[in-house]
């Protein structure tokens, strides 16, 4: 991909070159070295829930826009359609003709179910709808253009995906399904799956790529995939900024010196794993025992 603002990139072409670094990538790297060396290399396998995610986020978008991105985009299977329904989906001819769905190039979900369905996302996008100031935030929104840019430091190209922006308030907002959007739920959620870098790298992008000239909110729609599909938004702290965009500099710079060693040897077993971590020469770390351990 060329560096600048992208409009018709599909999701699978954004994902397909994984040297241009990614939060994907990025936390990789935070793994460790090592880590981000086989995310480079190793094709990545698809996810029914991947494909929840993404289908969800069309069709509220097709609540907001008015379009019917849904219909060209996902496909929905009904389970109870299967070869021998005697049998679970789990079954030997059961699960070729689920393979067969899911190798489909659409986003694929199931009809029914009170979780990750057809019948699920309506009642999500409802919930959310239904909620004053959220529906009145996506109005007029920009959904999921693509960012490339050199970084200026290192020399890695660099690519973003927000899920919304809204150039005229200079906003970002990234929409999470999740099994729990409450204030300490979700506050687990975003540090276990590190949504704080991705938001830093997503800020990183729109203003170096220069569709913003900075970004004055960013949020975090959070909705539940499960009864009673509660919505709520969540901002990202003035204050926590500058330490995020410290933690992505530094990770982004371990993604540097791993796809340079790369370029000379593809054997990611030779990069650095978690020894990398280590003060001493030998990669030798000590061990802090949790404080539980002595209670």
């Amino acid at each position: 991909m060329k560096t600048g603002i992208h409009v018709n990139i599909g999701i699978e072409e954004y994902h397909a070159d994984k040297t241009i670094v990614s939060s994907s990538g990025l936390k990789q790297a935070k793994l460790s070295s090592r880590h981000f060396a086989r995310y480079v290399q190793v094709e990545s396998e698809k996810k029914l829930t991947l494909d929840f995610g993404n289908a969800f986020e069309i069709a509220l978008m097709d609540a907001v826009n008015k379009t019917k991105e849904f219909e060209r985009t996902c496909l929905v299977f009904d389970d109870t359609k299967r070869p021998e329904k005697d049998k679970g989906i789990t079954s030997k001819i059961n699960q070729a003709w689920k393979k067969e769905i899911i190798s489909n190039d659409k986003y694929v979900i199931p009809k029914n179910g009170d979780k990750e369905s057809k019948e699920a996302l309506d009642q999500m996008v409802q919930s959310i709808m239904s909620e004053p100031v959220i529906s009145q935030l996506l109005t007029k929104v920009d959904y999921q253009k693509s960012f490339v840019w050199i970084d200026k430091e290192t020399g890695v190209k660099c690519k973003t995906r927000p899920d919304i922006a809204i150039n005229r308030q200079k906003i970002l907002v990234d929409i999470k399904t999740t099994k729990d959007a409450s204030p300490n739920g979700f506050a687990r959620e975003c540090a276990n799956y590190d949504y704080p870098l991705q938001a830093a790298m997503q800020i990183e992008g729109v203003i170096n790529t220069g569709y913003f000239d900075k970004v004055d909110e960013y949020f975090w729609l959070a909705i539940e995939k499960t009864p009673p599909y509660n919505a709520v938004l969540y901002v990202l702290r003035d204050e926590d900024r500058a330490f995020l965009i410290d933690n992505y500099t530094y990770y982004l710079k371990r993604c540097a010196k791993v796809l340079e060693a790369l370029k000379k040897d593809k054997d990611y077993y030779k990069i650095q794993g978690y020894s990398e971590n280590a003060d001493n020469k030998f990669g030798v770390i000590d061990l802090d025992l949790p404080l539980y351990y002595n209670r």
